[in-house]
Parts: C-alpha cells; structure tokens; sequence
C-alpha cells in the first residue's frame, strides 16, 4: 500500500533560472545582431576620410582585388589625387615676324612636382633678304633663365631658310619653371636680321627618369657662350 504525505498533485519552485540572461549581456547581444545585419552601412558612418590620417594606410594593406572601379564614385579621384602622374604641356608661336639679332622664339610657364621634365622644340626660321648682311642662327633651351647645355644652329645664306627640332630631358624641382626656345645671330660682330616663321615647344613631366644634360647660366648673349 502507498501512502503519500502532503497534496502530491502540487508542487513549488524557489529556484531561479540558471541561464537567464542580465540586461548588460542583452544589449550587447542585440548590438552584435545590428552590426552583423548593417555592418556596410554602420562603418560607412563610423569611419570617414578624416579618421584616416595621411600615409598610414598603402597598398600594402589592400588585398589585391579588394577595391575595383565600383568602390570609387565617379570623379573621386583625379590626377591632383595622384602626386606622380605624369603631365604634359605645348605652346605654339605661328606668327611670323622680323628680329634683328636674338628674339625668344616661344615660350611657356610651367608647374611641376620634383622630378624630370622632357623637352621637344622646334624652329622655322629664315634670312631677311630685304636687309644687307647674312649669318647663321644659334637657337638653345632655357630652364628658368639657364640654358640647357646644348646649342643647336641653323644654316643661313642670303634669302634662305631652315628649320631645326631638339630634345632634352633636365632635372626639375617642385614649383613653378619657365621654359624658352631662344635664338641669337651666330657672328661675332654686327647687327643681322631674320625672320621667325613658327616655333614650337611641348613638355612632359614624370616623377622618375634620368638625364646627363645640366643647365648652365652664362647669360643671354655672348652668342650664348657656344
């Protein structure tokens, strides 16, 4: 025979759940739940250009692949992002007119980061028959008023004309230059006149490169020291 003592039918609990969880460990929870869910959006607000301090991230830190054209909007990055792109500029003189002895043929001011800027100019020129006396043309490079070291010339007689082209490379610092094409009469002595019929010059600039031309500073005349 079984007896039971008290109302076996009931029962009462005094215990606590043992896994219930603290309302500090809720909220960290539900903010794991939210990054994980938006976590694009929610570090595209937390994190923004000016967080990112100059040169502390390179390219060592991107995987490659991880940044394509889609990650870019268009026009956000230019070639003023980009210190080492190379740049280029010309200058045309198609005006003839008459000079008697030295004229700058053509000219152009530009600015450059430090590196090395290649130089192409070309000269049509020309005797004035109509004024007694004839000599050869001397034409050079200038780079901020010093003459590239190389002095190119041209082969006059009575009425004539000819034209002549140069390239050089010269080393450049950071900031603003100017460069010229200039031309002098080739004779010691005597006033001559010519006849400048075009002249041209275009620049590139890169960051790296090299060179064994040097610029030299002897002033514009003395027949440009030749």
């Amino acid at each position: 025979m079984l007896v039971f003592e008290g109302n076996p039918l009931s029962t009462t609990h005094n215990r606590r759940f043992a896994g219930a969880i603290n309302p500090l460990s809720l909220a960290l929870l539900v903010l794991v739940v939210l990054l994980g869910t938006t976590g694009g959006a929610v570090a595209g607000a937390l994190i923004t250009g000016k967080q990112i301090k100059d040169g502390t991230i390179t390219g060592a830190d991107i995987a490659t692949g991880t940044i394509t054209g889609a990650d870019v909007r268009t026009a956000g990055i230019t070639g003023a992002d980009i210190a080492d792109e190379a740049r280029m500029w010309a200058a045309v003189e198609n005006d003839a007119y008459g000079f008697t002895n030295a004229t700058t043929a053509v000219a152009r001011s530009v600015t450059t980061g430090k590196g090395f800027l290649q130089i192409n100019a070309t000269i049509d020129a020309g005797d004035d028959a109509e004024i007694a006396g004839v000599d050869d043309l001397l034409f050079a490079l200038f780079v901020d008023d010093k003459r590239v070291d190389i002095v190119h010339a041209l082969d006059l007689t009575s009425g004539s004309s000819a034209n002549g082209a140069l390239t050089t490379v010269v080393p450049v610092a950071a900031g603003a230059h100017k460069v010229e094409l200039y031309a002098v009469n080739a004779a010691e002595l005597g006033d001559f006149d010519f006849v400048l019929y075009g002249a041209e010059l275009s620049m590139v600039w890169t960051a790296a490169g090299s060179t064994n031309a040097t610029l030299v500073a002897p002033g514009r005349h003395a027949r440009l020291a030749r």
